[in-house]
């Protein structure tokens, strides 16, 4: 159910910042830094401290997120949203080949054969949106790094969660996020005059869903969940993207897509309901009779 939000949450995540139309770097910065009070002040309210303990924990997280924003937005000046979704796939394979190392955590052949079939959607779904993709080297290298920031995060964030609550974790991660936005930007430079009324409302809105809630949701999945199916769970959320572009900025969906979709979509399902059928297999009762 956690996951079902964070991607509901992440899929509305980029339908939402089109609506902005600052700088994108300085988009980035402002949302880090006005991420830090309000997930503190949710900390607090739910009776965790931000402890010294807390900050060293979250420090390689927050650095691969934050590292994640920089290379997103560097990348967008030298290739296109569709060319760094399309590397983006491959998160679940990254994460799933290091999480067999890190975590011990060996995928079934039922696992990867299907995470391939979805991977291989998405890829579709973004080939045939009709756009042409001719991404530069540098592109390809920062949409690369990129996805590899990400993948960090998820890692380091399921490492972290062993002695760390959701909230103080979460609290930490967007401290340290912000210094490694704000560094960049700065040197960059901050366009604060770029932005109107309607740019803070919908700041405001991607800071508390996307930014609050779907981080809140997925740090209580990955306690809960292998890391092969949290980040595989998590491509959907490009498809809903897609899907919900098209009535709200009216970026048409063809047929091609509407299919790839529909196979990434039943290939996460099918890995989705292997896991969870084999979690609720009864266990049998110590002295229990063996079957003949």
């Amino acid at each position: 159910m956690a996951m079902g939000g964070v991607v509901a949450l992440w899929g509305m995540g980029p339908v939402v910042s089109k609506f902005i139309t600052a700088p994108p770097l300085t988009i980035a910065a402002t949302r880090m830094v006005l991420a830090v009070p309000v997930t503190y002040t949710a900390a607090r309210l739910q009776g965790y401290r931000l402890t010294k303990a807390a900050l060293r924990g979250s420090m390689l997280g927050g650095m691969f997120f934050g590292l994640n924003m920089v290379f997103f937005f560097a990348a967008l000046q030298h290739t296109t949203v569709a060319t760094i979704t399309l590397i983006g796939v491959l998160q679940p394979a990254i994460v799933m080949a290091l999480a067999w190392r890190l975590f011990h955590e060996r995928p079934s052949n039922w696992a990867i054969g299907w995470t391939l079939v979805a991977i291989a959607g998405v890829a579709a779904a973004v080939m045939l949106t009709g756009r042409k993709v001719r991404p530069t080297g540098i592109g390809l290298l920062l949409s690369c790094l990129c996805i590899c920031a990400f993948a960090g995060y998820m890692l380091a964030s399921r490492h972290a969660r062993r002695t760390l609550n959701t909230w103080s974790y979460l609290s930490g991660v967007m401290v340290w996020a912000s210094v490694t936005v704000l560094v960049p930007a700065l040197i960059q430079g901050l366009h604060y005059q770029a932005f109107d009324r309607n740019d803070w409302l919908w700041l405001l809105c991607m800071l508390i869903g996307p930014g609050l809630i779907g981080h809140v949701l997925m740090n209580l999945a990955i306690t809960e969940l292998p890391m092969n199916l949290t980040s595989l769970q998590m491509l959907p959320s490009t498809v809903l993207s897609i899907g919900v572009s098209w009535p709200v900025h009216g970026e048409h969906i063809t047929l091609g897509q509407a299919l790839a979709g529909c196979v990434t979509l039943t290939a996460v399902g099918l890995v989705v309901w292997r896991q969870t059928s084999r979690a609720r297999r009864p266990v049998a009762r110590a002295g229990a009779a063996e079957p003949a």
